[in-house]
């Protein structure tokens, strides 16, 4: 399942970007002024202007929805390269160190943990080389002041990367709440949706089933609820070891959605081999064994005139329809041999 379909960080982050962008043009702008007019350092303010040229280009992409990724990396890199310039052409003691601290936060924002570590990393093995090099070429260097902005820059990475690993984290267990069935982890009916709208491609042989399983209620009254429950979650493993996780979808209640990537002729093939393992698999529950059965409405994609969601899913509520008709513990589709009064039930 793509469950990035419901990960909205990269829209986040891409947010986090434009109003970086335009803030960098602003302080790149401010600086470059000093730089060029008052420090007399007319190389770097040119530098920094040309930044700051670059943020407001980038900005103007964002907002014209021509962004690219490059464009974050430009943009993140160009500006402490320009820092780095600055520490090495500046005295130390103007504080231009500091500027350093906020690489890991903003590098953490725009690409994450991995990129955000490594990126981090890397830095900072830049930073002490320029600092070794000022040792050796400058008398005097605020070793203090040195060692002060290291640790500094040491506990705002730390503190980004617990931040955005934890960040990621839960955003990771809210998509599965999201996504995912609560007692038997399959997905759920808007996983479902959200699959079948974006994620299939009708030019390739695509069926699924809608299963239900036979009898159930006498499950749960002869052995309870959670007897019901217990079955329902090894059923979900039967599922997933016949068609992989992202095929196995609950609708509720014993009703599941099983998709097979590929044509009818091969899906039936793998569904009847399906309903025979269910039928000979033995369900337990405390020290009792029970039989389970289920009756199938196969729908194959492919040969559908049109890709409406709510029109194959009534065709497949119909065909399981037909199989609770036809007795139970069978599977019902296309191809199936059924009387003109059956069909009638097709068309309604």
């Amino acid at each position: 399942m793509h469950q990035h379909s419901f990960d909205k960080t990269d829209e986040v982050r891409l947010i986090v970007f434009k109003n970086m962008s335009l803030i960098i043009s602003v302080v790149a702008l401010i600086v470059a002024y000093i730089n060029i007019f008052i420090n007399k350092n007319i190389a770097l303010g040119f530098i920094e202007l040309a930044l700051a040229i670059f943020c407001i280009f980038t900005y103007q992409q964002i907002l014209t929805k021509r962004s690219k990724l490059w464009h974050r990396y430009a943009v993140i890199y160009t500006y402490f390269v320009v820092v780095l310039l600055a520490i090495a052409v500046i005295k130390l003691d103007t504080g231009i160190s500091h500027w350093l601290c906020t690489f890991p936060v903003l590098v953490y924002l725009l690409f994450g943990k991995k990129q955000g570590l490594i990126s981090s990393f890397s830095l900072l093995l830049a930073v002490l080389l320029i600092f070794y090099i000022i040792d050796k070429t400058v008398t005097q260097v605020n070793f203090k002041l040195i060692t002060n902005v290291s640790l500094t820059y040491i506990i705002v990475w730390g503190i980004s990367h617990v931040f955005e690993s934890m960040r990621a984290s839960n955003q990771e267990e809210i998509i599965n709440l999201a996504l995912r069935d609560t007692l038997t982890q399959a997905y759920n009916r808007r996983a479902f949706k959200s699959h079948f709208d974006k994620h299939i491609d009708f030019s390739k042989p695509y069926c699924f089933a809608l299963g239900d399983l036979d009898f159930f209620k006498k499950v749960n009254d002869e052995y309870g609820h959670d007897a019901g429950d217990a079955v329902l979650v090894q059923l979900t493993q039967l599922f997933k070891t016949h068609l992989g996780d992202e095929h196995v979808y609950r609708f509720g209640g014993e009703e599941f959605t099983l998709v097979v990537n590929n044509d009818l002729e091969t899906a039936i093939t793998v569904m009847n081999k399906l309903r025979i393992d269910i039928e000979n698999h033995q369900f337990t529950y405390l020290q009792s064994t029970l039989n389970i059965t289920i009756s199938l409405g196969l729908v194959d994609i492919e040969a559908r005139e049109h890709t409406n969601l709510s029109d194959i899913l009534r065709l497949a509520d119909n065909y399981l329809y037909l199989a609770k008709q036809n007795g139970r513990n069978c599977i019902v589709n296309g191809r199936t041999k059924i009387s003109n009064e059956c069909r009638e039930v097709l068309t309604k």
